[in-house]
């Protein structure tokens, strides 16, 4: 909801996934902790706190993935997703390079794991910040 700036009707739904946290003391090395987590940064605009989230997010998807069998609802296509969110977070945070590496990072693990992978909107806001 946030992301179509409806920050308002959000906030009920991210205060309780905070005292949901408070309340549970969920670990910080699990994945649902971190999504979480990474989700109330977004919604605090702490975009730093965001990318640190979403890379450890990233880490755990890949080392899940990395052993058989496939995990219900979730498959590479996933990772280059949240890579993809990781790029654009980097880019609007003044951290081309890194945007780019980890925009270079999604081809190879696409061509690797054979799925399709066009750079989506990180390669478009970062070439119109090029220009």
């Amino acid at each position: 909801m946030y992301e179509r700036e409806q920050r308002a009707r959000a906030k009920p739904f991210i205060e309780r996934l905070r005292a949901i946290l408070k309340r549970l003391r969920v670990r910080d090395d699990s994945l649902s902790s971190v999504t979480v987590k990474g989700l109330v940064a977004d919604f605090d605009r702490d975009q730093e706190l965001e990318i640190h989230y979403k890379k450890a997010e990233i880490r755990m998807l890949r080392k899940l993935l990395s052993y058989p069998p496939p995990v219900p609802g979730y498959d590479w296509s996933t990772v280059l997703s949240e890579m993809d969110l990781l790029a654009t977070l980097l880019e609007e945070n003044n951290r081309r390079a890194e945007a780019l590496r980890t925009i270079d990072e999604c081809k190879e693990l696409a061509r690797k794991h054979r799925l399709p992978y066009h750079a989506g909107e990180a390669r478009k806001v970062i070439w119109r910040a090029v220009r």
